[in-house]
């Protein structure tokens, strides 16, 4: 190692403790097992090509709610690209979610669940073409007495600022507050949207004029009050929060890494814009921007805890070299994590899977806990790689500001085509819910409790 190189090493600290030998007092979150449960389906056991393209969960992870991708519009006696399943006395049944009036189109549906499980938000963006750029829309789904029905159908005011409108959404945990990005029209949007007396009514459109494809990914704060968008082809960082240069290590030890860049790799940074509302008006907050010197697409998946000061924030284009036991192996993606406290965003250290296995795209799906102790990261190993381990998710502990690497959950053994890196974590943190694609990408769902 030359000495330039071995310069750019850094030594990361946790909680503002420098990783010194002999310091026994980073103390680790503690580990908790998991076990496989059930696998979830589509239509009686048949895998469904493009299933699970995205996954919500209720707070305590009792109604699953899956997005899946259609080639073409449905067709009759076709299952709709929506679903929901349902978990009673530890048994797990299939809901249908009714499809739209003129039949679900073609592209690729978004989920979102309330807290309580009662309200399912999707968005549906179709398919681009030459000829017909993409509007989108939204659907609400209500359940009561135990049956689902739609009760809202959303589309933007703004027609000419509606570009795959549902490619992201969030719903608030008492799901009166919905947030849909729209990022294909330059620089993109995020509309939100407020229910009041079984009405929804469009009460913002958000967006940032420093940004490319915003709205990209989304998340909204329990009470509605706190947003975030991500905009991972944002070409700027010049201004903003830059996230955290260290990485937190396994069992909370830091671990020591480098920065790794080839040439043409920063040309999409990315970014991320946090959004507060006072007095029915939104005003930007902050804007986080990545380490500088490589591509990372940040922003490409977002998260946030309940009460909207703790932000995960997905870099999955962000290429790391992690230096253990005399070793190196490179990684690709990090997710970067923001704290709020008396108004003030303060970077800390960021997640990385960091396994022995080298892996893809780690942040391009994450969820985080209602109270931050715990969050999932999907990984996805490198498509026609000789490895055989399967596609997995990362499980991360968090306590007193200190994140702990704590389990890998694997649902199948690999298949041969990759993990769509899709994971949905419930809000009490005892649910995780993973999809796993088996040939020609047929998905299922396998749950871990």
């Amino acid at each position: 190692m030359d000495i330039s190189r071995r310069g750019a090493l850094k030594l990361a600290g946790i909680g503002g403790i420098t990783a010194i030998s002999g310091c026994s007092n980073v103390v680790a979150p503690g580990v908790r097992s998991w076990s496989r449960g059930a696998t979830l389906t589509p239509r009686g056991g048949t895998d469904r090509v493009g299933f699970a393209e995205s996954i919500g969960s209720s707070g305590d992870g009792s109604t699953v709610a899956v997005g899946a991708r259609r080639s073409e519009p449905r067709k009759v006696d076709d299952p709709t690209a929506a679903f929901v399943f349902e978990r009673a006395d530890g048994s797990w049944s299939p809901r249908t979610l009714p499809a739209p009036d003129d039949g679900d189109p073609a592209g690729s549906y978004c989920v979102d669940v309330s807290r309580d499980g009662s309200t399912v938000l999707v968005g549906t963006h179709g398919v681009e073409t030459m000829s017909d750029r993409v509007r989108g829309t939204a659907y609400v789904f209500e359940r009561h007495d135990g049956s689902w029905s739609r009760t809202a159908e959303v589309r933007p005011e703004n027609v000419n600022r509606s570009e795959r409108f549902g490619a992201s959404v969030a719903l608030a945990a008492d799901g009166r507050t919905a947030v849909i990005g729209a990022p294909l029209e330059y620089p993109g949007s995020a509309y939100v949207y407020e229910r009041s007396n079984g009405e929804w009514r469009e009460s913002a459109e958000l967006t940032a004029e420093d940004s490319h494809r915003f709205g990209h990914a989304t998340a909204v704060s329990s009470d509605g009050a706190t947003i975030i968008v991500g905009a991972p082809y944002t070409t700027t960082t010049s201004e903003g929060i830059t996230g955290s240069a260290t990485v937190a290590g396994k069992s909370g030890r830091p671990e020591i890494f480098e920065p790794f860049c080839d040439v043409g790799c920063d040309r999409h940074p990315g970014a991320a814009y946090v959004f507060e509302r006072s007095d029915e008006t939104w005003s930007r907050t902050a804007r986080f921007v990545p380490q500088p010197g490589r591509s990372n697409n940040l922003g490409a998946a977002v998260a946030l805890t309940d009460d909207g000061s703790l932000a995960l924030v997905g870099a999955p284009g962000e290429r790391v070299m992690i230096h253990r036991g005399g070793s190196e192996t490179l990684f690709w993606g990090s997710v970067y994590v923001f704290e709020r406290s008396g108004g003030s965003w303060t970077p800390r250290p960021k997640l990385v899977a960091g396994d022995s296995v080298p892996y893809r795209d780690f942040g391009r799906s994450i969820a985080v806990s209602a109270a931050g102790s715990s969050a999932i990261v999907g990984i996805t190993t490198p498509e026609g790689s000789t490895d055989t381990s399967p596609d997995s998710a990362s499980v991360f502990a968090h306590s007193e500001g200190v994140w702990a690497r704590q389990t890998t959950l694997s649902p199948a053994a690999k298949s041969g085509q990759p993990l769509n890196h899709t994971v949905a974590l419930a809000g009490d943190g005892e649910t995780a819910v993973l999809n796993r694609h088996g040939k020609n990408h047929r998905g299922s769902i396998a749950v871990f409790e």
